[in-house]
């Protein structure tokens, strides 16, 4: 049986099956049939965290954005803190914990525990 690199996190078969919940969620949210990509749902995290919406957003706003919410998801579990914005408006983070050093397909996986962590709460709401 394999062992959990991230023993503090959930196990494998939880995370996919709060990935797939979370997904879904967003999905019926903003009423789309195609389920968001990972990408795409850091994307939205940054958006929250900023509070930046504007019809015409730059290549370099929505890489920014998406970084923004990768920090953000991170800092679920204790990879980065956010020391307050920057005087333009955008969250400024710093790295407290080394990340570990994995393959894209761990990467990605760290990325989708990290998400769920921050979305807990609306993943469980109304569930009890």
């Amino acid at each position: 049986m394999p062992t959990n690199k991230y023993p503090e996190l959930i196990e494998s078969w939880e995370l996919d099956f709060y990935w797939a919940v979370l997904r879904q969620k967003i999905s019926r949210r903003f009423r789309r049939r195609k389920e968001p990509a990972l990408v795409d749902i850091l994307f939205l995290i940054g958006i929250q965290e900023t509070g930046f919406l504007r019809q015409d957003i730059s290549r370099k706003d929505k890489e920014d954005l998406i970084q923004v919410g990768a920090m953000a998801a991170l800092e679920a579990l204790g990879y980065y803190k956010r020391l307050g914005t920057t005087h333009d408006g955008w969250p400024l983070y710093q790295k407290v914990r080394r990340m570990p050093k994995v393959d894209i397909l761990e990467q990605s996986q760290l990325l989708k525990r990290a998400i769920v962590e921050y979305f807990k709460e609306w993943i469980f709401e109304g569930a009890s």
